[in-house]
């Protein structure tokens, strides 16, 4: 799952969505209904920590000013976008949301 990841696999083991690589070739439909599961879970995680990161004057001490966190894959479309706007405050990622659109 997490590949060279341990922290993330062994996290992964724990939740009740877990699947194996076997599992997987046993039902992979099944298997990828969980991997969604898993992704939301994980995106849930980073989402609120920005969020916190925001809320308890992390990222403003650290910069100086408030910027935005930008949650994503290795290509933008809809989803970080909205991934990254869930996890800033609001109106912070609207630099970003245009450049993202520009491109």
């Amino acid at each position: 799952m997490g590949d060279e990841d341990a922290a993330f696999d062994a996290w992964v083991k724990t939740l009740p969505f877990y699947y194996s690589d076997d599992d997987e070739e046993e039902d992979y439909d099944g298997a990828f209904e969980k991997g969604v599961k898993i992704q939301e879970a994980f995106l849930h995680i980073m989402t609120s920590l920005s969020l916190r990161l925001h809320e308890d004057g992390t990222i403003r001490r650290k910069f100086g000013r408030d910027v935005p966190v930008i949650i994503h894959e290795l290509e933008y479309y809809d989803e970080p976008v909205a991934w990254t706007r869930k996890g800033n405050p609001p109106g912070l990622t609207a630099e970003f949301e245009e450049w993202v659109w520009e491109q």
